[in-house]
């Protein structure tokens, strides 16, 4: 359609007339800031004068192109979103265009599909968050529910071995030990069921600090001057992060305690903690030479109780990586290792910004 300065139509064709629900003649009545051009942006606000399509295109002698515009069929009283298009027409010479020819398009179904798409998404995110918790709950209260019959078991098993165990022979003697070996294990996993669903549910508290300061703390309670001595440690000038800072201090120690056990067998352990800067993201990585692992199997390192070396090689439950992984994603980040067997591992992970 064609629309002159004051916003009338002078010219419009039947697919105007039907989305509008105006006919030409009731068109061409309209001025500008008549209530029946009263539409609103994709923002739901209502637009000025100032603001509609033609007014640009009169005002500035240039094409303005996809703009979403909500309005209100006159005739059946439905709500209409529409794209419009405005191309300003000018006389040979003239530097003012004397009218403005506007074109739409109908995307009513365009954007009530997107609109559905939007609310299922939410409600998938909702339905996640209500079922995660629903799962950390049934974790924790499993974990701690079955602590009390391991306690009994590790209970009536030292009996047992203290007041029987002189009647026992070595094989008995051996079974009951295997008994509380097993119990003590099975309670280090419940202990780490525990400690992951707590984590699931903690506030992530954001604050801006140094890393290398986390780092340091963290390395001189996992180590003592003895074992310092031993270990060839380095770390880079790291950088200000803004996040939780008692998340990092987990974060940390998991992985210098890592490095450390996985390195413990060189004759030089090697840890080294740097940072590197893809785009605006902060990379920080911990490297060891330690024994490595096989990447075929580098998707198991996160899930709960999933070890890519047996207890009888390295102590641990399997939930410490889980519980770092977690972390990290509360911080919006990412989190990843590269690793080659008896060639030492590197972790790197992202702390991403906040909401």
């Amino acid at each position: 359609m064609y629309q002159n300065l004051n916003g009338s139509v002078t010219m419009a064709n039947p697919a105007a007339e039907q989305i509008l629900g105006l006919s030409l003649k009731e068109m061409g009545d309209l001025r500008l800031g008549d209530p029946r051009w009263r539409t609103i942006n994709e923002d739901l606000t209502p637009f000025q004068k100032d603001e509609f399509p033609y007014v640009i295109a009169f005002r500035t002698g240039k094409q303005v192109t996809n703009v979403v515009m909500g309005i209100i069929n006159q005739q059946d009283k439905t709500y209409r979103w529409i794209l419009v298009d405005a191309v300003p027409q000018f006389h040979l010479n003239d530097q003012l265009p004397f009218q403005v020819f506007t074109t739409f398009a109908d995307i009513t179904a365009r954007k009530k599909a997107e609109e559905e798409f939007v609310q299922l998404n939410k409600n998938l995110e909702e339905l996640v968050v209500e079922r995660t918790s629903d799962l950390e709950s049934f974790t924790y209260s499993v974990a701690h529910d079955l602590r009390a019959p391991l306690r009994g078991i590790e209970g009536f098993s030292g009996i047992l071995e203290e007041d029987y165990g002189k009647t026992l022979d070595d094989e008995g003697k051996k079974v009951i030990r295997h008994i509380r070996d097993n119990v003590q294990h099975m309670d280090k996993l419940m202990e780490g069921l525990l400690e992951f669903s707590r984590m699931g549910r903690s506030e992530v508290l954001r604050t801006s600090f140094d890393m290398r300061g986390v780092v340091e703390e963290c390395y001189q309670n996992l180590t003592t001057a003895e074992t310092r001595d031993n270990i060839r440690f380095s770390i880079d000038s790291l950088c200000l992060v803004h996040a939780d800072r008692s998340m990092m201090i987990h974060i940390w120690s998991n992985l210098l305690s890592n490095a450390i056990k996985f390195s413990g067998l060189r004759e030089v352990p090697e840890i080294h903690i740097s940072v590197a800067f893809d785009k605006d993201e902060a990379v920080f990585s911990i490297h060891d030479n330690g024994v490595g692992f096989d990447m075929r199997y580098k998707e198991k390192l996160f899930a709960v109780f999933q070890r890519l070396h047996t207890t009888r090689e390295f102590s641990g439950t399997g939930v410490g990586l889980a519980i770092v992984y977690r972390f990290i994603q509360r911080h919006n980040g990412k989190i990843w290792a590269e690793s080659e067997v008896d060639k030492g591992t590197t972790f790197f992970f992202t702390v991403g910004k906040g909401n």
